[in-house]
């Protein structure tokens, strides 16, 4: 496990055989350990009400995880930025959705299906690969 920066962590694994069960307990610990940090009235609302950035007042879900998951195959990769890349991709799909999630790619799929993938920097929408 290791600390990216920001709120980006890196979980590595040679043995995970059952990665989506695995982020499906860190969802499930996640959002019922999360609760503790709030108030009981907050909790009965849904939310909390907050200030943001610009000083308005606003209603905020609870704090969410996302999980963004890349099955490498071997030879897939070739350098360290197509990784980041795909990971990248995985993250921000998984962001995607509303609440705790998690989105996976096959490093085999991305690979094939757009060499883009590998420009983390590439402003393009791509479609949901699983």
């Amino acid at each position: 496990l290791g600390h990216i920066g920001g709120d980006d962590f890196v979980l590595l694994s040679l043995n995970i055989r059952d990665f989506e069960m695995v982020a499906q307990n860190i969802l499930k610990d996640f959002s019922e350990m999360i609760l503790s940090f709030y108030k009981q009235e907050d909790i009965d609302m849904g939310g909390i009400v907050a200030f943001d950035r610009d000083g308005n007042k606003k209603r905020f879900d609870f704090m969410a995880l996302s999980i963004g998951i890349v099955k490498v195959m071997p030879g897939d990769i070739d350098h360290q930025q197509q990784l980041s890349g795909i990971a990248t991709r995985a993250k921000k799909q998984a962001k995607k959705t509303d609440g705790n999630s998690y989105f996976i790619v096959n490093s085999s799929d991305a690979k094939e299906y757009n060499e883009d993938l590998w420009q983390p920097d590439s402003h393009t929408d791509q479609p949901a690969l699983n």
